[in-house]
């Protein structure tokens, strides 16, 4: 049992660690879409629970496989190293290939103060009174209010 889910987790471990160069180098620029790398996430994703799950099951024969290669080289570790680098890889080529479009790329400030610059309808100017302190209005002033 326990060499048989050593052999299987070295066989994912290479999987995650080719990963980046399957997405890309060797399926050619015309398939590296936005849809092609959402789907290779997922797959990355499967390979690393899957990988994750295997290390704790292999973990309970650690005494037994120390010498082995997954162990004498980190091979866990390594690949953790590599899920996490290709993981960031392929979410920066899914927000470059995610398209902007001019809504989603203003925030709602943005949007009154590009709508009124764009009205092009002047504004015009309001005569504010000039608040002197006082808290109570003189019979002379009891139109304006403070």
């Amino acid at each position: 049992m326990a060499a048989a889910s050593l052999k299987l987790q070295m066989v994912l471990a290479a999987n995650i660690m080719n990963f980046y160069v399957n997405s890309t180098t060797k399926v050619g620029a015309a398939r590296q879409t936005l849809s092609h790398f959402q789907t290779r996430l997922g797959i990355l994703e499967r390979y690393w629970e899957a990988l994750v799950t295997w290390h704790d099951e292999i973990l309970s024969y650690a005494d037994d496989l120390s010498k082995e290669e997954y162990f004498v080289k980190s091979v866990y570790d390594q690949t953790e190293d590599n899920y996490t680098s290709t993981k960031a890889l392929i979410l920066d080529r899914i927000t470059a290939l995610t398209p902007q479009g001019p809504a989603a790329a203003q925030t709602g400030n943005d949007r009154v103060a590009r709508s009124n610059e764009q009205s092009g309808a002047p504004l015009p100017a309001l005569t504010l009174p000039i608040f002197t302190g006082k808290h109570f209005k003189s019979e002379q002033e009891e139109n304006i209010w403070y």
